[in-house]
């Protein structure tokens, strides 16, 4: 597990994933994650701009609009946003997987940490 500088884990902040957010939310704490959570667009783009300790990864909705979540780029340019449906595409049928997304957190904050130690 990739480990802040300051010695604490990596943050997620999970926004507008209504339903979704309770399971998820736990999966990543339980694989020991810092979790934030805004239930709709204003508290995330808050908890971009004021928190004091770093953000890693934002998970949103995938109906959320690109240039929202790239915007928030200006603010933490390391920011990782994974875009999240919470309904099936496609021939998928089941349900979003909080297993699946926590798989992914681990490879973004994986090959961000590769990427910073071939460039640092």
């Amino acid at each position: 597990m990739e480990q802040e500088s300051s010695g604490g884990f990596p943050t997620v902040l999970i926004a507008e994933l209504d339903g979704v957010s309770p399971a998820l939310a736990n999966s990543l704490r339980t694989a020991g994650y810092n979790i934030l959570e805004a239930p709709d667009w204003a508290s995330a783009v808050n908890f971009i701009r004021t928190h004091s300790r770093p953000i890693h990864v934002l998970l949103t909705n995938v109906n959320r609009n690109g240039a929202d979540a790239a915007e928030l780029l200006k603010f933490r340019p390391a920011l990782h946003i994974l875009f999240i449906s919470q309904t099936p595409i496609g021939i998928r049928t089941e349900a979003l997987d909080p297993a699946s997304a926590l798989t992914t957190v681990k490879e973004l904050l994986r090959s961000r940490h590769a990427r910073h130690h071939r460039h640092g």
